[in-house]
């Protein structure tokens, strides 16, 4: 297993942050590692969708956790592995505390650890920072 998570404050409210987090189609203004989201259905769990990077092939996901206000958490299919994004606020906290969680696990986590979890985990500070500041900007 290979993980790596990142956490941000923010002056926005829980609100203004779950609003940004609860479009996927959006998500590429925030995480410019991202070149195209299309997301199928509600922001629920089951919802079904695909993403491409910028560097990447299209891959698809499954929203398999969705707490409104709190979080939610996505996976995508690797090659004998799964990659799993967790997104959860901290409660209570002001400012605004939330993380970002990346997981890869299977035969080759460790693989798919140096060269994607490694990327991801560059990008991950930079596009919360943004994250955060459009929230606030709500």
């Amino acid at each position: 297993m290979w993980t790596f998570e990142h956490t941000e404050t923010t002056a926005a409210s829980v609100r203004q942050l779950w609003g940004r987090w609860s479009t996927p189609l959006a998500w590429g203004e925030w995480d410019h590692g991202l070149r195209e989201v299309t997301s199928i259905g509600p922001f629920d769990v089951g919802t079904r969708g695909t993403v491409r990077r910028v560097t990447g092939p299209r891959t698809t996901f499954v929203l398999t956790r969705v707490d409104e206000l709190e979080g939610f958490t996505l996976m995508s299919p690797l090659p004998l592995g799964t990659l799993t994004l967790d997104h959860q606020v901290t409660p209570g906290t002001e400012p605004l505390r939330f993380t970002h969680r990346v997981i890869i696990t299977g035969a080759l986590a460790s693989l798919f650890g140096r060269i994607l979890g490694n990327r991801l985990a560059r990008e991950l500070p930079e596009s919360m920072r943004r994250l955060a500041a459009l929230a606030e900007s709500a």
